[in-house]
């Protein structure tokens, strides 16, 4: 969508002069708008570090700074005034003058020289930089460390430890509230309830701030309870005859025995439970409650036949007095013990987060939520708020937040005292200062971030109320064709469904820009399990295959022969022109499950190219589990499962005769002790498990692993593993070099932390290859295709999520029982959540079916226990589909389709009846190619460089070593002389030695000064050639420009003369490029050998020579 003009509301919200609030529906241009709004802003001469935009995540930031900065760099390069007008009219929507040419031109220099480029960046980013020029007013270390999700989980399982350990034997309150928890959760449910409380920290610690004891003292008078009450004892007290009136019961007893069957058999229950002793009332007291109540615990309709009650009322109303008295107890004994559990949790709570909080401390360590609280307790504090905001009020003159509508109240109480110091200025500045919001309630999927639909509307007043600020509405869909969007108004169009996506806001029909294009949408019936398709016969022969696959299972063939079909079928797609590609393919889920590994192996079966899975769990993957069972192996040789893991593996690659022969008849000898005694059998094998072994004594994980790749471990793995396998072999090595950064560099000690990580390995949404994506909901934000297979529509059995719900109202964390446990407060409590998880899954169906271009498909299944399919998505659907009409095809299957196929009369030209004559252009020599026009990277304009690999030993991978050295390059030379010791010293010593020496090199002072930049992208384009490539360091002074490239070579060349031809041509198009952006200014270029270390700048005649679109010579020089 990006050649077409802005329609009216995208231009009104990309004014840079207003303040606008934007409801954006899904592909209608927000991305774009956002963009449009920052050029505006900058061409309107807007200071680039005075406007703050916030993105949801990292990718949008990153991605929104590529776009703004390719525009940028395409205006400062183009000569042609007509065409650089036409591209400022197509964005601002006025014809530019020469000023306003000029302007546009310099705008790409004026960001090149900002310190940090342009301020795009995520809320957490946002803060951790106020807080690392204001820590002293926010009460923090000033050299805070900013952890990350996996750091911060390892400090909070070292405070589990230490919680179960030391503090549990020294704290007899905390001891007895494990104890009480310990004998109510089942085996692990302990684990998953602190993962929980660290979820749910901010508001425990909210509800913490006046003290444990204070918190406890709200939940018992939330909960009815006296402190201290014991639910036994209320039993024990409830069973008394006194309390119970014994008297009218035995009354309403005799009344009973005179009546029906019925009558009397409850007559005689509760005569022989009152006949019991005390202690024996309360031990079966279930069998007397159930004279009175349902098994759920509500009241039987009727406690006697309407005869007796008519001769007997008084006895009628006595069994009436106690049923309503056993109800009051149901719930006294189950507010009294959701105050006992509740109470323990809050104290365990207590503790973990007091020991997290003083071990983040020690650390000087600050974890995102931290960066969250601490900005805006610094931006809220009277006496440091004036302050702080004076300094930020030359700074920031315009904010854009991105994705409103996920933003947490926390990330909002920043960004709200912001816009209250913007709205305070407005009219006391030269120019405007203006507020951009985008969002869309419909699309509010991230409450378990925080997200809170009510707290988004609530903003919204408040904002209103401080500033001037316009309602755009942007409603025109670029992305999906009318007969998609029929359906999500046929959906909105009924009441409930309607209630949970736009909750109090107004209904509006979507519009389509791509209104006759053909759409379809198919919905298949849901898939029902046969009997018995479950079960497994663990003891049958392995020859006998005596089991049918599931349910689920089926679904997954199924769709993979309708997708082989679809990719087979030639007719073009509406929006794309041409036939079904898998990358045109989208499946979605609505949460991960078996559903979606069974997907991608039936499609995978089928030769369908698949990416794979969005997030994969590292140590999931069978290539990382390979690696780790060659660390266990190499840490103890007798360990014969992890050796034969290992055998097994293609790093060794024995086939099972192999191993059955080592393993097979060895007595009492270990598999490594008889792989030993028939080495010669196995001879290539055995030695390299024995240099393995060897190496493993003195190196570090990440030089061990990254060795025994690069000698060949890493082609065998992609060899029988494929190529996905790429990605987590490479994020394992991450991991290893990670883990030496900050703990001792020890094998056992790597494994051990590897297996401890609950974190996952995420792909990158975006097709790389020509491949299906398999996906959850939430991972296709932002995403499209011409195709989007819904996968599990079907209906499911509601989940319990977790054992605490917090009261909104109050803020007081409460225990969650067991749905016949609940007392009624807890009770409205958890309704009311499910019924916030029901509309927000209402507003994830509506993101999935927006996702689509052209087709939709909705598959689902239905389980013997799950809920009702007409509340399923599956359900709704089906019903939306046929109030449109839709017809019921074979095996009932329903089909909506609408539109103009892309393949009519109207879309290509008839064949003529007669065949024309060749022309002369037929039989003319093609003439050479023109030159390409696409980007052109200067790190490949040349295939033919040799490189040497790693110092340790001479055989690691040189580009693995390359990309390592030259990410510490970049990181360590931020950081303070002073302060580098500490992380060298955590790195081997030879990698240690190189960098510190690089650092230090004479010459090198203004690529490493404050205000340089590092890896900076630059995009271009000289004569005919677009350039585009990263600079490895960069320095913008007044009469130069200087640019330094790292080489980590192992052998550099000793003059010029031998420099790899690549280096010259790369290192001359950047210089080249620089030059059209600062003409005044001389451009120094260098290569920098960091093994020597050693400086060798390139001579401008020799950059001239070697420049883009220079005649070409063999030699270098």
């Amino acid at each position: 969508m990006s050649g077409h003009r802005p329609t009216g509301p995208q231009a009104r919200a990309s004014d840079p002069g207003l303040s606008v609030w934007v409801t954006a529906n899904a592909g209608t241009g927000k991305t774009r708008v956002l963009s449009d709004r920052v050029l505006r802003l900058l061409l309107a001469g807007a200071n680039p570090e005075a406007i703050l935009c916030i993105t949801f995540t990292r990718a949008a930031a990153v991605e929104m700074t590529g776009r703004i900065e390719k525009a940028l760099a395409d205006w400062a390069v183009e000569t042609d005034d007509e065409r650089l007008s036409a591209s400022l009219e197509a964005i601002t929507g006025t014809r530019p003058g020469e000023r306003e040419r000029a302007v546009a031109r310099r705008l790409f220099a004026r960001v090149l020289d900002l310190p940090a480029g342009l301020p795009i960046q995520t809320i957490h980013g946002f803060c951790a930089g106020l807080l690392r020029r204001f820590p002293i007013e926010a009460g923090i270390p000033p050299h805070f460390e900013s952890i990350d999700e996996r750091t911060a989980a390892e400090m909070m399982r070292e405070s589990q430890n230490r919680l179960l350990g030391i503090l549990r034997e020294s704290d007899p309150r905390l001891r007895e509230a494990l104890d009480r928890l310990a004998a109510i959760l089942a085996e692990g449910a302990l684990g998953d309830l602190f993962r929980e409380i660290l979820q749910k920290r901010r508001v425990i610690e909210q509800a913490l701030e006046g003290g444990l004891d204070a918190l406890l003292g709200r939940l018992h008078a939330a909960l009815d309870v006296p402190p201290g009450t014991d639910p036994k004892k209320l039993m024990e007290r409830a069973v008394d005859d006194g309390v119970m009136d014994a008297h009218r019961l035995k009354a309403a007893i005799e009344a009973l025995l005179t009546g029906s069957a019925t009558d009397a058999k409850r007559g005689a229950a509760i005569a022989v439970w009152l006949e019991m002793s005390p202690a024996d009332r309360v031990e079966t007291f279930g069998e007397y409650r159930r004279c009175f109540l349902t098994a759920s615990g509500g009241p039987l309709k009727k406690l006697m036949t309407k005869a007796v009650g008519e001769a007997h009322p008084a006895a009628n109303k006595a069994l009436i007095f106690e049923q309503a008295r056993i109800q009051r107890l149901d719930m006294q004994i189950a507010a009294a013990q959701i105050a006992l559990r509740g109470a323990a949790m809050l104290t365990v709570a207590e503790a973990l987060l007091r020991d997290y909080r003083e071990a983040k401390e020690r650390e000087g360590a600050l974890d995102f939520d931290d960066l969250i609280h601490e900005a805006a307790r610094l931006l809220s504090r009277p006496d440091r708020r004036e302050w702080v905001l004076f300094k930020l009020d030359a700074r920031i003159g315009h904010i854009l937040v991105d994705e409103a509508q996920d933003t947490s109240p926390a990330q909002w109480a920043v960004i709200e005292q912001l816009v209250e110091e913007i709205a305070a200025g407005e009219g006391a500045h030269d120019h405007p200062r203006t507020l951009f919001v985008v969002g869309d309630e419909k699309q509010s999927i991230y409450s378990f971030q925080g997200a809170d639909l009510a707290n988004f509307h609530a903003v919204r007043r408040r904002i209103g109320e401080r500033m001037e600020l316009r309602d755009e509405r942007l409603e025109v869909s670029f992305r999906s064709n009318a007969t998609l969007l029929s359906l999500v108004d046929s959906l909105l169009g009924e009441d409930s469904f309607r209630a949970g996506v736009l909750g109090d806001g107004d209904f509006r029909p979507h519009e389509s820009s791509r209104p006759n294009d053909e759409g379809c949408i198919t919905l298949w019936p849901l898939m029902e399990p046969v009997d018995g398709d479950e079960i497994r016969e663990p003891w049958a022969l392995p020859d006998a295959r005596n089991w049918r696959p599931g349910v689920e299972e089926l679904l997954a063939r199924r769709l993979a022969r309708d997708i082989e079909r679809r990719l087979a079928d030639p007719a073009p797609l509406a929006s794309t022109k041409r036939r079904l590609r898998p990358s045109d393919v989208l499946i979605l889920v609505s949460r991960r499950g078996r559903i979606q590994e069974l997907t991608i192996s039936a499609l995978k079966k089928r030769g369908i190219p698949v990416a794979g899975a969005d997030r994969l769990g590292l140590t999931d993957h069978i290539a990382v589990r390979d690696l780790m069972a060659l660390g266990q192996a190499l840490l103890l040789a007798e360990d014969d499962l992890n050796l034969a893991c290992l055998l097994r593996s293609p790093l060794i690659g024995l086939d099972e005769d192999a191993l059955f022969d080592l393993a097979f008849d060895r007595g009492k000898r270990t598999l490594h002790e008889n792989f030993r005694r028939k080495r010669e059998r196995y001879t290539e094998a055995f030695a390299r498990f024995e240099t393995w072994l060897d190496r493993a004594d003195f190196m570090p994980p990440f030089e061990l692993f990254t060795l025994i790749l690069a000698e060949g471990g890493r082609e065998r793995l992609l060899a029988r593993l494929g190529p996905d396998a790429a990605e987590p072999v490479e994020a394992f090595l991450g991991q290893a070099l990670d883990f030496e950064q900050g703990h001792p560099a020890t094998l056992q000690g790597f494994l051990h932390w590897l297996t401890m990580d609950t974190g996952s390995l995420k792909r990158d949404p975006e097709p790389a290859r020509d491949e299906i994506r398999v996906m959850t909901v939430h991972g296709s934000k932002g995403l499209e295709a011409p195709l989007v297979v819904i996968a599990d529509a079907g209906p499911r059995r509601a989940n319990e999520r977790g054992k605490i719900i917090v009261d909104p109202a109050s803020g007081i964390p409460f225990w969650r029982a067991r749905k016949e446990d609940r007392d009624a407060l807890t009770g409205d409590l958890v309704a009311a959540a499910d019924g916030r998880r029901e509309e927000e899954a209402s507003r994830l169906l509506y993101v999935a079916l927006t996702r689509a271009k052209d087709e939709l498909l909705i598959a689902g299944w239905a389980g013997a226990r799950s809920g009702d399919p007409a509340d399923s998505w599956h359900g709704i659907v089906k019903a939306a589909m046929e109030r449109l009409g839709a017809e019921t095809g074979e095996d009932g299957v329903l089909v909506l389709r609408h539109g103009t196929p892309a393949s009519s009369a109207g879309d290509h030209e008839t064949l003529p009846e007669t065949v024309p004559a060749l022309p002369d252009w037929a039989r003319t020599p093609v003439g050479p190619e023109p030159p390409a026009t696409r980007p052109l990277a200067p790190t490949r304009m040349a295939e033919d460089v040799s490189v040497s690999t790693s110092p340790a030993s001479g055989t690691t991978d040189a580009l693995e070593f390359g990309l390592r050295m030259h990410a510490l390059l970049h990181r360590l030379a931020d950081i303070p002389p002073h302060g580098r010791e500490e992380h060298l010293s955590r790195l081997p010593a030879g990698i240690a030695c190189e960098v510190r020496a690089v650092l230090d090199l004479p010459g090198l002072e203004p690529v490493f000064r404050p205000g340089s930049l590092a890896e900076q992208p630059i995009i271009g384009r000289i004569g005919d050639l677009v350039i585009s490539g990263q600079i490895d360091r960069i320095a913008i002074e007044p009469d130069r420009v200087m640019i330094v490239d790292f080489k980590t070579n192992r052998r550099p060349p000793a003059s010029l003369d031998r420099v790899p031809l690549a280096y010259l041509r790369q290192l001359a198009a950047y210089a080249a490029l620089l030059g059209e952006i600062f003409p005044q200014r001389t451009i120094v270029a260098a290569l920098v050998w960091t093994v020597v270390p050693a400086i060798m700048e390139i001579p401008a005649e020799l950059l001239e020579r070697h420049a883009p679109n220079a005649a070409r010579t063999d030699a270098p020089a």
